[in-house]
């Protein structure tokens, strides 16, 4: 599975290496979909009602109506959360344990509407999702808590999937804005056997510098 889409993910870069590049970077929340959301239902992915969130990296090949794209994000879930306290200092130590899910995708986004500087478009990814568990401490960075890992799981779990979705493109001179959302069937290949179909939507905010 792992050969076959870097195969595929090496052929298309070398088609579309002739085209102009954009570099976006991006990030918003992610939201399990249609999915029995317990802790005991899947024996792949641990689950809970409550949203994640993802970084996404993009390099686009742009080519009039049809868009070449290399995507590498990172979706976290977090599952259950813990505090700690040290009894000698009785400094506290907010822990959670995640499900982290890093999808590799090659794709295409089909230009539908283009109205300078507006651009609407729809998508289409094959991706290989990573897997893996991962043990974080909440740190806060401006008014927020964000978990930060410092152990991730022995184990890491490999899929194939598929990733329909739509965007929307607002040129702004040097920069473009671009907010998409996609809904990632994760594991359609490499299941193990009685293994669920699972999904989620990642929903992201990208800027990409260059064209």
């Amino acid at each position: 599975m792992k050969k076959l889409f870097y195969s595929l993910l090496l052929i298309l870069t070398i088609n579309v290496f002739s085209f102009s590049q954009g570099l976006g970077i991006g990030i918003g929340p992610s939201f399990w979909a249609n999915n029995d959301v317990t802790l005991s239902n899947f024996n792949l992915i641990n689950k809970d009602l409550k949203p994640g969130f993802n970084l996404n990296l993009r390099i686009k090949f742009d080519n009039d109506f049809i868009t070449y794209t290399i995507n590498g994000g990172w979706n976290k879930f977090t599952i259950s959360e813990v505090s700690i306290t040290d009894p000698k200092t009785n400094d506290v130590y907010d822990l959670s344990l995640s499900q982290n899910i890093f999808p590799i995708s090659p794709g295409i986004q089909l230009n539908l509407i283009r109205l300078n500087p507006l651009k609407i478009y729809i998508a289409g990814d094959i991706s290989l999702n990573i897997i893996k568990s991962s043990i974080d401490v909440k740190r806060k960075i401006s008014s927020q808590n964000i978990p930060i890992p410092v152990i991730f799981g022995d184990e890491t779990e490999y899929r194939g999937g598929l990733a329909p979705g739509l965007g929307v493109e607002l040129g702004l001179g040097v920069l473009t804005l671009d907010v998409n959302a996609k809904l990632h069937y994760m594991n359609l290949f490499n299941k193990k056997d009685g293994e669920t179909t699972t999904s989620f939507l990642m929903t992201n905010v990208s800027v990409f510098f260059g064209k």
